[in-house]
């Protein structure tokens, strides 16, 4: 796991990235207010997927959301490489494999609680943080 500040570390809790970072769904949602202003970034599949929670009555959309510029897909290979190591069957799995790709192909960290997605990042040499 790669830290804001040290490779290896233990989470930074709320140290704020010293450089651009990839925000999963699950922390636009919940910590999103916190990377307002940063250089933080967020996939376009997290529209796609926030869109959807909202449309199912799950969530109301995160003020933070339309704050936090969104970045396109990556290329088939980087998404086929990650969605090889998540763990079959599992929902989420189709978003997670863009993420992952996304921050394999643009040399982001990706910031997530997931711990499948974490695992896939850490097999591939993805950095990745908890927020």
């Amino acid at each position: 796991m790669v830290g804001a500040s040290s490779i290896g570390g233990e989470p930074s809790g709320t140290t704020l990235p010293a450089r651009p970072v990839l925000l999963d769904t699950n922390v636009v949602i919940s910590d999103g207010r916190r990377y307002v202003g940063t250089d933080a970034v967020k996939s376009v599949v997290t529209d796609v997927e926030l869109a959807a929670l909202v449309r199912q009555g799950r969530i109301n959309m995160p003020q933070a959301a339309a704050q936090i510029p969104s970045i396109g897909l990556p290329g088939i290979d980087a998404r086929i490489a990650v969605r090889g190591q998540l763990t079959p069957g599992r929902p989420g799995n189709f978003a997670d494999g863009i993420r992952g790709g996304t921050g394999l192909e643009r040399g982001l960290t990706v910031i997530t609680r997931d711990k499948d997605l974490q695992r896939a990042l850490d097999a591939l040499g993805i950095p990745w943080q908890a927020p």
